[in-house]
């Protein structure tokens, strides 16, 4: 049994196209839903979990069932991100609590995990650092040379508005109509996404995915953060916080090599596996 264990949420493109078996040829081209845990049989074989955000309190009752005791399986989790503290509605000006969010994955057999290994915990054994797997996609090498339109795109996660935290006072979109375009991470159109993301110069966003992807198309990332996770990130964006937009834009940068680096981590930690556990 190989089998890939994420979070089918068709409402996150983000969660939803983060699944290694969508880029990577694996056996694990069965999908379970990690938010029903009793449904994953336990037999003997490989559980592939991830990747998306999946370390969090909210998550962890469904992780221990899949973690039980008497498993015949061993799980591998790949590109795993988390949240240990999250403030709505707020922005958090530091990273805070920060090492907590490796905890969540304590007692897997490997931990591929998209944060960044500095943030790393002794207690989490077999440690990697593999970026979503989404970074594999054809789609990045295709669009990351779009001509720029716009100065401004503003990304937005579906659960948590950015608007209140931009100049605007919440009603940016009608008084500032023109300057700012928007898009949220709501849905499963990957390329509509990656397309927007792609042709602004800015991109502010407080989705993780926003940063990442957006980062991967060389280009400037201005993150709203409102959890902790975002400040997890080996290529750091720059951050909004009570010096203004234009101080965050002063210190906004390009990585022209993190499209090679992450796909690189990826596909070593794949042969890796491969190596270790024969044909994943």
């Amino acid at each position: 049994m190989n089998i890939s264990v994420f979070r089918k949420d068709r409402k996150n493109v983000g969660d939803w196209y983060s699944l290694p078996s969508r880029y990577l040829p694996l056996r694990a081209q069965k999908t379970y839903d990690l938010a029903h845990p009793d449904s994953i049989p336990n037999e003997p074989g490989l559980v592939i979990f991830g990747g998306g955000g999946l370390g969090r309190q909210s998550f962890q009752p469904f992780v221990q069932k899949l973690m039980r005791p008497d498993r015949k399986y061993k799980i591998i989790a790949w590109g795993v991100g988390a949240d240990s503290l999250t403030k709505q509605g707020e922005i958090l000006q530091e990273p805070t609590d920060m090492a907590r969010l490796l905890t969540y994955f304590e007692g897997m057999d490997d931990v591929g995990t998209r944060i960044d290994l500095k943030l790393a915990s002794e207690a989490v054994r077999n440690l990697h650092w593999v970026p979503c797997a989404s970074c594999l996609s054809p789609l990045f090498l295709e669009l990351r040379n779009t001509p720029i339109r716009n100065r401004f795109g503003v990304y937005e996660h579906l659960r948590e508005k950015v608007s209140p935290h931009l100049p605007g006072k919440g009603r940016f979109l009608d008084q500032l109509a023109g300057k700012y375009h928007y898009q949220s991470n709501r849905g499963t159109d990957f390329g509509k996404k990656l397309k927007f993301l792609a042709q602004s110069e800015f991109v502010i966003t407080n989705s993780y995915h926003g940063v990442f992807w957006a980062t991967l198309l060389q280009r400037k990332v201005i993150c709203v953060p409102f959890k902790n996770g975002l400040f997890s990130f080996r290529h750091l964006p720059s951050y909004l916080g009570t010096d203004g937009l234009e101080a965050a834009m002063d210190l906004a940068q390009i990585y022209p090599d993190a499209l090679d680096e992450c796909r690189e981590a990826n596909l070593n930690f794949y042969f890796a596996m491969r190596s270790k556990y024969g044909d994943v």
